[in-house]
């Protein structure tokens, strides 16, 4: 085995993470996107693609190939929670709004720069679309699907002892 396949598959696995990223800003920039996180995960697939292309053509070896994959996929992982937390997180946007504010806040000034309800509006109908929530009048019930999702996420958050919100 030759040690530069290693050197090479990681290198390109850097370049196509470099260019998912780069290919978010840009898509997101021209285009008006709707289905965001679908779009990124496209990205990073096509990344994922070019990635394997580029692996073949330089003729690495497959494991080496394996080991990049493992290092585009952990940028990846990496990638979602920081463009999330940068696109969603009400922490960040509180902080970029009194940071943008001439003078101190109150709380009911920093209230009035987000419209709760139709925040809440906004999240309850992301969950209708990705199937965690039925609508039935004015009222939500959860999916099964969404049951299992919520008593995953409660059991973490009792094991490493978060409160609500955090």
């Amino acid at each position: 085995m030759n040690p530069d396949h290693l050197v090479t598959a990681l290198w390109a696995s850097a370049g196509w993470a470099a260019f998912a990223a780069a290919g978010h800003f840009v898509v997101f920039h021209l285009f008006q996107v709707k289905h965001r996180a679908r779009t990124v995960v496209c990205l990073w697939c096509l990344a994922l693609i070019g990635y394997v292309w580029t692996g073949l053509v330089l003729e690495v070896n497959r494991w080496r190939m394996a080991y990049g994959g493992v290092v585009l996929f952990c940028a990846f992982i990496l990638y979602m929670p920081f463009y999330y937390t940068v696109s969603n997180s009400l922490s960040v946007q509180m902080l970029i709004r009194m940071e943008a504010a001439p003078d101190d806040l109150s709380v009911e000034e920093i209230r009035q720069g987000f419209r709760i309800d139709e925040l809440v509006a906004g999240r309850l109908a992301i969950l209708v679309a990705s199937g965690y929530l039925v609508q039935k009048g004015t009222r939500f019930a959860m999916t099964v699907r969404a049951r299992v999702l919520a008593q995953s996420f409660r059991f973490m958050k009792s094991l490493w002892r978060l409160g609500p919100g955090g």
